[in-house]
């Protein structure tokens, strides 16, 4: 029984890291995006101060 109890908690505990990976994956690709976004940003001021 008590066995049993430990497993199921360990699952859990996996489980819960697994969903924390997860969220991290995705801060690190909405901040990839993010900063892409913003460059190109960047990129198009510069092109149009060196037009201008």
């Amino acid at each position: 029984m008590k066995e049993d109890e430990h497993a199921k908690r360990t699952f859990i505990q996996s489980s819960e890291t697994r969903k924390n990976k997860l969220k991290l994956v995705d801060n690190v690709r909405n901040a990839v995006s993010r900063l892409l976004v913003v460059k190109q940003m960047i990129v198009k001021i510069i092109v149009f101060a060196v037009a201008t």
